[in-house]
Formats: C-alpha cells, structure tokens, sequence
C-alpha cells in the first residue's frame, strides 16, 4: 500500500487552476509578506479570498491585484 503524497487527489502543477488561484504560501511569497500577515489582511477585509474547507484558502489572483490597487501611492509630478 502507498503513501498518499500531497499533491494525490488535488490538481496538479501547472493545471488551468495554478494560472488563476494562489494558495496562502504563495500568496505570501508573491508579495513578499508571511502567512501571517496573510491573515491579518484576510480578517481586515483588505483582501478577497475563497475559503474552501476550514483550512483551505485560495486567493483569486486577478482579484488580489486588484485589490492591492487601492494602497498604491503614485509619485506627484
């Protein structure tokens, strides 16, 4: 009998859903930020998300830069 590895029974590596989600570690890399800051932000309201299961987050990455849109500060000419 085999092990179950992580990625058995859940889509894999470069499928259509990797081109359109992030999961909360690459969120967090991708904004270079940590999970738990993640969180916060996720609490706050400063970022949508889809919660899947009570562990399971995926973050739609259109929506995020969108999202992030709102705290950008553009330089004065």
């Amino acid at each position: 009998m085999s092990k179950k590895t992580k990625t058995q029974g859940s889509q894999q590596p470069g499928s259509p859903v990797d081109e359109i989600f992030w999961t909360k570690p690459e969120m967090a890399r991708t904004v270079r930020r940590s999970q738990r800051t993640i969180e916060i932000w996720m609490r706050d309201g400063r970022i949508p998300f889809i919660r899947i299961g009570p562990r399971t987050v995926l973050f739609e990455k259109v929506a995020i830069l969108e999202s992030l849109k709102k705290f950008q500060i553009n330089a004065k000419p």
